[in-house]
């Protein structure tokens, strides 16, 4: 979102804040970049539904999916200046918040999504949404945990040395470009609004996601191969404005988390539900896949198995050996 489509956003948003007569019900901004109907978007709407109905209507939560109020950034800004209430976003905003905790994108950092939800009940992810809360005024108050990220590609790849050289895209996170670095891909910084468009010109040659955003961007338009690499497990984390939540009465902000962690425990059932669903739907378009036997994952898993000492020296201390004792039997 161009910074005059974000000054429209506020400048609307709060006059909506400043309208609401005495007395009238509190009316929440959330928003995410996820597809409408995602496990999240649902999640999002089971929040909101079980908040308006045990607050007797005295919160009601209007949900914007799919960037309708900006990208991932945009939506940060809003929610540090209070001009949203709640965001949704995949490590985003807690990383950007402390990034000394972004080795949780490291390639095959962890095992799989419940070792991922794991880490974040040790004292050491507590600290990051603490630390979270007091650096940006953004408290997170649940999580949903996400598929695992996939590559998809416009030619085949059976093992890591068949993207050697390949133009990869990825956010502008050093994680993420070091990581795919160490795999051989030539990585490329692009917004997730233009990736779509990226592919279609060759600006680059393969992206990686779950799932969800696979098929719920249309993606498969756009690439010929389903790559399963499984090189990324991570959550969808809930955040709020800390002053917000702060301002309401101890008995709603017991009624909030309950919510929370019944829309999150809606959204993990989902997630794990529409897993094969998504995957059937994908095959179904003529995406050609390519997992294990004939993919070699083992190859990606090794090749990025040294963490580069430049990042082990900016992470918290502690946060590989903390993430590896956690680690599923």
């Amino acid at each position: 979102m161009k910074k005059t489509g974000l000054a429209i956003v506020i400048m609307s948003l709060l006059v909506c804040m400043l309208t609401l007569p005495a007395g009238a019900a509190q009316v929440w901004k959330m928003g995410h970049i996820m597809p409408a109907e995602s496990p999240v978007d649902m999640a999002a709407q089971k929040l909101a539904e079980l908040v308006n109905e045990r607050t007797d209507g005295r919160i009601k939560i209007e949900i914007f999916p799919a960037s309708q109020l900006g990208s991932q950034n945009d939506m940060y800004e809003l929610l540090r200046m209070g001009a949203m209430q709640m965001m949704w976003a995949g490590d985003y905003v807690a990383m950007r918040a402390v990034p000394e905790f972004e080795g949780v994108h490291w390639p095959y950092i962890f095992k799989n999504e419940d070792h991922a939800a794991a880490f974040m009940e040790t004292p050491l992810g507590q600290t990051w949404r603490e630390e979270t809360r007091k650096r940006t005024g953004i408290r997170t108050i649940g999580y949903v945990i996400r598929s695992a990220r996939h590559l998809t590609t416009n030619k085949p790849v059976y093992s890591v040395k068949d993207v050697k050289g390949m133009k990869l895209r990825s956010s502008e996170n050093p994680v993420y470009i070091q990581g795919f670095g160490s795999m051989g891909f030539v990585v490329t910084p692009i917004a997730f609004g233009e990736l779509f468009t990226a592919l279609q010109q060759g600006v680059v040659e393969a992206q990686e996601n779950p799932f969800d955003m696979i098929y719920g961007h249309g993606l498969y338009e756009v690439q010929k191969y389903l790559v399963l690499t499984g090189h990324q497990y991570s959550l969808y984390q809930l955040h709020m404005n800390d002053k917000l939540f702060q301002s309401i009465s101890p008995e709603d902000q017991e009624i909030l988390m309950q919510s929370v962690a019944d829309a999150c425990q809606y959204g993990n059932e989902l997630t794990k539900e529409m897993e094969d669903e998504l995957f059937a739907k994908l095959k179904a378009t003529g995406i050609k896949v390519i997992g294990p036997p004939e993919l070699d994952v083992d190859s990606f898993r090794k090749a990025s198995a040294t963490i580069p000492q430049n990042l082990l020296d900016k992470w918290w201390p502690g946060f590989v050996e903390a993430v590896r004792a956690c680690e599923p039997k």
